[in-house]
């Protein structure tokens, strides 16, 4: 009987491991797990220590799950690639074309998908903004699609050997650095994508200058402040020639993500930003805001991440809103910008009844863009967003 190995059992770990079930219906598959897990049938939860008795015939690893000194030397001489790798060696699309930086990148997914669709090229949209690439394995079905991946900066930072065809890489500022442990770690993981690209990679000047010297393979196409259209009417361009004429008009039919500059009511003006999870995307929020606003601002804060960037958008902020232990780090820097601060724990005592009354003004645009993760409160930021809304009863 096969065994294999599986290092976290999350949305990742769960699909590399029916993706290893359809391939090998008669295998063992043994998971390792922080959490106390409730496995039947041909899984089965096992300690480091105990892995070391299983004749492994693979090992796969979930991008989020932070492999320890020991476990990395115990996989060094085993066959192991990430979930994400393991998707993409059983994936057959037509082409792959992937996607990563700090902001902007599931924006960027989504904007392609829908143009590529909407020029008669059958597109998906996949990996880190949703359906693992183990899932699209599993169901065989995308020998004719071209598959657009959201890459994070985790499964970039385990990717071995898989050449995507076609790649965009957003911006490089800090993020992630409590995984990573440093920010020349986290460059370095998301330039990782230039060096497994076989045709352009369309980046923006800014993150080029991230990228240590030689480090490329693919043809490197620099935009000067690019948007996020530019990023993709230049990959249309590029990878898809004779379908470029009418990206613009594909474009202006786009949308948006729930959760990203979502517009939830014009009057007064209220945005569920829910999907900032750093400071720059803080930055970009107030940057595209055409009138003064209420800023509702805190969370989980991240490493390396500096408030004192939101200086230059003083001009934008009416009102801030802060919560959670980001909002409390940050009451002295909101105090020293002359704006109207309030501050609470929570942002679920933030948002009752009683409190709104105390920050909300029916003459001011409502920015809801925390600039900090979830996770103090909430399971993802997608939870996090429909609270916002639900709250507020719009």
């Amino acid at each position: 009987m096969n065994e294999f190995l599986i290092f976290g059992y999350g949305v990742s770990g769960k699909a590399a491991a029916k993706l290893l079930e359809h391939q090998h219906p008669d295998s063992k598959i043994w998971v390792i797990d922080q959490r106390l897990l409730q496995l039947s049938g041909n899984l089965g939860q096992c300690t480091l220590k105990e892995s070391k008795t299983k004749k492994l015939k693979a090992v796969v690893v979930s991008p989020g799950y932070k492999l320890d000194p020991n476990e990395l030397e115990f996989i060094k001489d085993k066959d192991w690639l990430s979930e994400f790798e393991f998707g993409l060696m059983h994936l057959k699309p037509k082409s792959v074309i992937a996607v990563t930086g700090t902001n902007g990148k599931s924006s960027v997914v989504k904007m392609l998908e829908h143009t590529l669709n909407q020029a008669g090229i059958h597109a998906i949209a996949a990996g880190n903004i949703g359906t693992p690439t183990s899932t699209l394995a599993a169901l065989n079905e995308h020998s004719n699609m071209v598959v657009i991946l959201e890459v994070s900066s985790y499964q970039l930072s385990y990717l071995k050997k898989f050449m995507f065809d076609w790649s965009i890489i957003t911006n490089i500022t800090s993020d992630h650095l409590e995984w990573h442990g440093s920010l020349k770690h986290y460059q370095n993981s998301k330039s990782k994508l230039a060096v497994h690209t076989k045709n352009a990679c369309i980046v923006s000047s800014q993150a080029l200058e991230s990228f240590a010297p030689n480090t490329v393979n693919a043809e490197m196409i620099s935009l000067e402040n690019p948007s996020n259209s530019d990023l993709v009417e230049k990959l249309v361009m590029n990878a898809f020639p004779r379908h470029s004429n009418r990206t613009a008009e594909h474009l202006s039919t786009y949308k948006g993500l729930k959760h990203r500059l979502e517009k939830i009511c014009l009057n007064p003006l209220v945005i569920n930003d829910s999907k900032a999870t750093n400071i720059d995307a803080t930055c970009y929020a107030l940057s595209s805001m055409k009138q003064p606003v209420i800023l509702l601002f805190g969370g989980k804060p991240k490493d390396g991440d500096c408030v004192k960037k939101l200086t230059k958008h003083r001009p934008s902020i009416q009102v801030v809103v802060l919560f959670g232990p980001l909002g409390a780090q940050s009451l002295e820097f909101f105090k020293t910008l002359g704006v109207d601060v309030h501050f609470f724990k929570t942002l679920k005592e933030c948002l009752a009844p009683q409190n709104q009354e105390l920050w909300l003004d029916s003459q001011l645009a409502t920015l809801f863009s925390p600039g900090g993760s979830s996770f103090d409160e909430f399971q993802s930021f997608e939870d996090r967003g429909q609270f916002f809304v639900q709250a507020l009863n719009l």
